[in-house]
């Protein structure tokens, strides 16, 4: 989770429209930008590629805790190899590092099943409230993906290359 005022790492990804593939060792082409409660800046470092082979076109970028002095911070950009675009990443640093002090996050898991009743690994899930994502993870082997949530009700978003869920899908938090 995004904290204000203190350093993370985000990744993000490079896409090949044209392949619909990651697009690996594209970096030095990047333009990118943080958009900081709706002011657009440059980031301090540059962005890197985590690993072409395993995981191409995802790379990473590493925040100072002054860029995380937000609320609402969005990772974007363009590149110029005709094709590439850089997916947005959003972070909300809102919710409270004191939320964690007091034990009041609930655990709460969500299970990607198909048709046939068995689970899907690696869904990217996420957790929403009002449209805005709270929370995001990935299932695991057997279709699980484990949320550490405030108690509420939440709307679960499923997206995994090649399947076709039904989002949202709303839950009771408690």
């Amino acid at each position: 989770m995004a904290i204000k005022n203190q350093a993370i790492t985000m990744q993000f990804v490079a896409w090949d429209t044209g392949n619909n593939i990651g697009k690996t060792g594209d970096e030095g082409n990047f333009t990118l930008k943080l958009v900081q409660d709706g002011v657009a800046a440059s980031p301090i470092a540059s962005a890197s590629e985590v690993d072409a082979t395993n995981c191409p076109g995802v790379y990473s970028i590493a925040l100072t805790a002054a860029e995380m002095n937000y609320d609402w911070i969005t990772l974007c950009g363009k590149s110029t190899t005709s094709n590439i675009v850089i997916i947005p990443v959003n972070l909300s640093t809102q919710v409270s590092p004191n939320v964690y002090l007091d034990n009041s996050l609930s655990t709460h898991t969500y299970t990607v099943l198909d048709g046939d009743g068995d689970g899907i690994a690696d869904v990217l899930v996420e957790a929403r409230q009002s449209d805005v994502v709270i929370q995001t993870a990935r299932t695991n082997a057997s279709g699980v993906a484990t949320f550490y949530l405030v108690a509420g009700t939440y709307d679960f978003y499923a997206a995994k290359a090649g399947y076709s869920f039904t989002n949202p899908d709303s839950e009771t938090v408690s």
